[in-house]
């Protein structure tokens, strides 16, 4: 397994809050969420579940589950993997903060108020 599969595995753990976000539009009569505010979700979901990962990977080990941090040991070493892992979470923080930084005002504070 490569780094860049472990991320795409990573990313896609996150999948379904996007269902979440459609189910409640739809079954709410809404429009669906425009495509900023969905792309700043998606790197905030991707967040969200790598702390996860981290808080749960003795569990996630136990359970032979999937793990960010366990695959990006696989992918470049048990060594190497802490640095990296906190490089990847670090570019992800950096465009999170500009995504959120596009949002309307409303959305913005919607969000820093929660």
């Amino acid at each position: 397994m490569t780094l860049e599969d472990v991320y795409a595995c990573s990313a896609r753990k996150s999948f379904d809050y996007r269902v979440l976000h459609e189910v409640v539009c739809a079954l709410a009569d809404l429009p669906p969420p425009d495509e900023a505010l969905l792309a700043f979700l998606t790197v905030d979901e991707t967040l969200t579940d790598m702390a996860d990962d981290l808080f749960d990977y003795e569990k996630d080990v136990r359970k032979n589950s999937f793990n960010v941090l366990r695959g990006v040991a696989h992918a470049v070493g048990a060594e190497r993997a802490p640095l990296e892992l906190a490089t990847r979470i670090g570019a992800l923080e950096r465009q999170h903060e500009a995504l959120l930084q596009a949002l309307p005002a409303a959305q913005r504070e919607a969000f820093c108020a929660s």
